[in-house]
């Protein structure tokens, strides 16, 4: 009989060993953590309708909505000299922006994995598609 025991014991503890690293694996919560970003704004308005309107008029822009308000987007980096290379696009595109700082929470680590890809390319097309994917990731925070 206490034989059949430690084996079954045996056979539990294994089966927990075995299975804690593939479900650690698997299973990923969710860890908040405020993501400092500079963001390109182009108004902030108190009616959706207007910033949708203004929205329209820029190939990357975003509305997000924060107290109330809703800002139009254009650029957003974790870094400010990361964010020069998209000023610099936008300089060229003759936009007008305000620069602003402003704190999110961040359940992943996918803004600063896009603004580290920022970090290291000099590609006008690379660089706008990463500010894109900062900036619909702010919406879907």
């Amino acid at each position: 009989m206490k034989k059949k025991i430690l084996v079954i014991l045996f056979a539990c503890f294994c089966g927990v060993a075995l299975a804690l690293p593939a479900l650690s694996l698997t299973k990923k919560e969710s860890v908040l953590s405020t993501v400092h970003l500079y963001v390109l704004q182009t108004g902030v308005f108190n009616k959706l309708e207007n910033a949708i309107e203004q929205q329209k008029q820029y190939e990357n822009a975003i509305i997000y909505p924060d107290s109330g308000q809703y800002r139009v987007l254009v650029g957003a980096s974790t870094k400010e000299s990361e964010l020069k290379k998209i000023e610099k696009i936008l300089q060229e595109q003759d936009i007008h922006y305000y620069k602003k700082e402003i704190q999110v929470i961040e359940t992943s680590d996918l803004i600063n994995k896009y603004n580290l890809l920022l970090e290291n390319t000099d590609d006008e097309a690379t660089i706008k598609l990463l500010n894109r994917k900062i900036l619909e990731r702010m919406i879907e925070i």
